[in-house]
């Protein structure tokens, strides 16, 4: 080892335990921990060591710009690691497709002499980040992103499980913990390159504040930011939902602040509520710091009784701000107002479940499967990706290198008609496949979206009584009319595709039977 003092040592022991196998953990620790005063080894020195070691890199561009940003977080720490053993095997062909994994942690601030108890532990992320593909061997298969996080959560919760048991963590704890053939993450984020490049300031944002922190950012003399840190600063605020009010906005309003720090951007919407924080000088003036927007009223029939129902289409804060309590105040406001019975709403699977929203009395009642999109490495035209399913596509009907319209980059953007012509005469998947090749056009796949739905009802003292998870998917299963439980297209190769990825097997059963026996090998 470089030089690491006992302590990290110590931690990086109890780190390697966990795993089923020593090649879990790649090379060392990318950022020394806290506590370490010694040098770290340079980011190009152990990125080159990395691609050199490992089949299937991560490409250097995509990873090296994450790395670089990680660099200059002081507050994270971050390491490479490979996939378990089990998982390359149920899924043979990733090797080929340049996946990277990348663990990153809110540093230890304890002194090296206070213990840590697992209830105490910093939230620790796994971060998959995926490259744009440039050939159909570097496609990742339908279902790999969607199988990975319904893993690592199965261990999550069994962990979880484990220690609920008991008040305290003990020895007995510790040691079923430790037989256990995986890593407890707190959640899993699969990062496509083409989100990164074309949404980049709200992903650095939205990553930082998973671990309850900001960006770090390099300013000159004088820069009015927030934190001064080593000279830089961190460019996000934390704002209690206490101190701001609640107001309804204009439709511009909110699609102009979604469109800036939405990561799926904005949506139409009927209701449109803003949060604020209020000025001192006018109670009409203030900071706009949060965006919620809910659909329309839908009238459905749930268990013979009909339902008020409203969707939560989008919220967010602003990217430089967390603002605490903020969408338990805008949803109160919205109820307050329009008296609906239920509140449905979907997570995006790319950014981990839904379990955070469990706390605001919704509950996870479906999970899609994963969508199909399709993405050309080389971009001359500036479209991140083409959507292929929803409302709202443009279709392009220009060919590469004779662009005669301008692209708005809020556009939801689809491929170009005469692409679509092709692809609704097929009905091979190798064909389809070889299509969009020809074009220069690749697939990739989300990790599906959750949908979840909170009931509202109150009892004679107004006070709003809990419901079971019992009773909410009940609910959600004997409803007229249903939300769609499949992708639908109306061209032939598109429909072949949706059904293609949604038809391919999971390889989870594997994964699950896999981990029960696998242990770990010195």
């Amino acid at each position: 080892m470089r030089g690491y003092d006992s302590f990290t040592l110590l931690r990086l022991s109890f780190i390697v335990i966990i795993f089923p196998s020593t090649h879990f953990w790649t090379s060392v620790l990318r950022h020394a921990d806290c506590f370490s005063t010694q040098t770290k080894p340079s980011l190009v020195s152990f990125c080159d060591e990395q691609r050199q070691q490992q089949v299937g890199s991560c490409p250097p561009e995509f990873e090296g710009e994450v790395c670089e940003w990680l660099d200059r977080q002081p507050c994270v720490s971050y390491r490479s690691v490979e996939l378990p053993p089990n998982v390359l095997t149920a899924y043979p062909t990733v090797a080929t497709t340049g996946y990277t994994f990348i663990e990153l942690e809110r540093k230890n601030e304890k002194s090296i002499d206070q213990t840590e108890t697992r209830k105490e532990k910093t939230n620790t992320i796994a971060l998959h980040l995926i490259p744009t593909p440039t050939r159909l061997e570097e496609c990742l298969p339908p279902k790999f992103q969607k199988d990975i996080t319904d893993y690592f959560n199965r261990e999550k919760n069994k962990i979880g499980n484990i220690c609920s048991n008991n008040n305290e963590d003990d020895d007995n704890d510790i040691e079923r913990i430790n037989t256990l053939s995986i890593r407890e993450y707190s959640k899993v984020i699969h990062l496509h390159q083409d989100i990164w490049n074309s949404k980049r300031q709200i992903v650095r944002h939205r990553l930082m504040a998973q671990l309850g922190l900001g960006v770090h950012e390099s300013v000159a003399t004088g820069d009015k930011q927030c934190i001064k840190d080593n000279g830089r600063v961190t460019t996000s605020r934390r704002i209690f939902a206490r101190k701001t009010v609640v107001r309804r906005i204009t439709a511009s309003i909110a699609m102009e602040f979604l469109d800036e720090h939405h990561l799926w951007g904005a949506t139409k919407a009927k209701h449109n509520y803003g949060l604020f924080v209020e000025s001192s000088n006018d109670a009409n003036e203030g900071e706009l710091v949060a965006v919620a927007t809910f659909s329309t009223r839908r009238k459905i029939v749930r268990l013979g009784k009909p339902h008020r129902s409203h969707e939560l289409l989008r919220f967010c804060s602003r990217r430089d701000s967390n603002v605490v309590g903020g969408i338990s105040k805008l949803i109160k406001a919205f109820i307050r107002e329009k008296t609906p019975d239920d509140i449905v709403t979907v997570v995006d699977r790319d950014w981990g479940d839904g379990s955070g929203w469990y706390s605001l009395g919704f509950q996870s009642v479906a999970t899609m499967e994963p969508i199909v999109m399709a993405i050309r490495p080389f971009n001359e035209e500036n479209v991140p990706r083409r959507h292929l399913v929803g409302a709202g596509i443009k279709n392009i009907n220009t060919t590469i290198g004779n662009s005669t319209r301008s692209l708005n980059n809020k556009d939801r953007i689809g491929l170009s008609t005469d692409i679509l012509q092709e692809l609704n005469v097929l009905d091979s998947i190798e064909d389809i496949l070889g299509t969009l090749s020809n074009h220069g056009f690749f697939p990739v796949y989300d990790t599906g979206v959750e949908r979840l739905m909170k009931t509202i009802s109150y009892d004679r003292n107004g006070n709003e009584p809990e419901t079971t998870k019992g009773h909410i998917t009940d609910l959600w299963q004997n409803s007229q009319p249903t939300y769609a439980k499949e992708y639908y297209s109306p061209n032939l190769g598109i429909s072949v595709l949706l059904n293609y990825a949604s038809s391919t097997p999971s390889a989870l059963p594997q994964l699950i039977a896999s981990s029960t026996i696998d242990r770990l090998v010195e």
